[in-house]
């Protein structure tokens, strides 16, 4: 199929394409609308207490504390999305643990590598109480899993930073435009690419 005649075809529908780009538009405009959600946000900082020698000599020990601490910080990343730690979590909040609690709980958290010793745990959810609740709920559970006599996890703060989600009007307006007309573009060629090889 030729440009140009695609071009002819398009130009005959042209109703049908701005028709489903003011729809799209529209919709854009409509999710805008929908409720926010909120994140709480706090990092963690993972360290291995350094034993020192007995008789105050020289030894690599510091040294070896750091790198075992920064291969840790990606273990600890792993148990925070692991079903053990989702189970402690869903448990207390008196649910119960099965395959459809435990998808809601891996949507629901995240979690950033912000740094060699740094993790940065965040909760996604409708409601600043819950997203902070939640945050807690994981923290606290990751808090009793981790700390040995060695290993060490750190909050950076007692209590996560929770902030309301941005949207932009102008761009979710944009996006539904330009995903209507898209959509009926594709709709328009595709039908006529199989009116043409029939």
């Amino acid at each position: 199929m030729e440009l140009n005649y695609l071009i002819k075809k398009l130009t005959k529908t042209k109703k049908v394409l701005a028709a489903t780009t003011i729809i799209g538009g529209f919709l854009g405009f409509i999710v805008y609308f929908f409720p926010m959600k909120y994140t709480a946000q706090g990092s963690f900082y993972i360290y291995r207490d350094i034993q020192t020698s007995e008789d105050g000599s020289f030894s690599y020990e510091g040294f070896y504390s750091q790198q075992v601490a920064i291969s840790f910080t990606k273990t600890v990343a792993a148990l925070i999305e692991s079903p053990d730690v989702g189970h402690k979590v869903i448990s207390e909040m008196n649910l119960q643990t099965n395959e459809k609690n435990l998808r809601e709980y891996r949507k629901k958290t995240e979690v950033v590598n912000s740094g060699p010793q740094i993790i940065t745990l965040v909760t996604k959810t409708s409601s600043s109480e819950e997203s902070e609740r939640l945050w807690n709920l994981v923290a606290e559970a990751i808090e009793d899993t981790i700390n040995t006599s060695y290993i060490r996890i750190q909050r950076v703060s007692e209590y996560p930073v929770v902030i309301e989600s941005f949207r932009d009007l102008p761009v979710y307006a944009l996006l539904g435009l330009v995903i209507g007309f898209g959509t009926s573009l594709i709709f328009v060629s595709f039908r006529e690419y199989m009116r043409i090889n029939k």
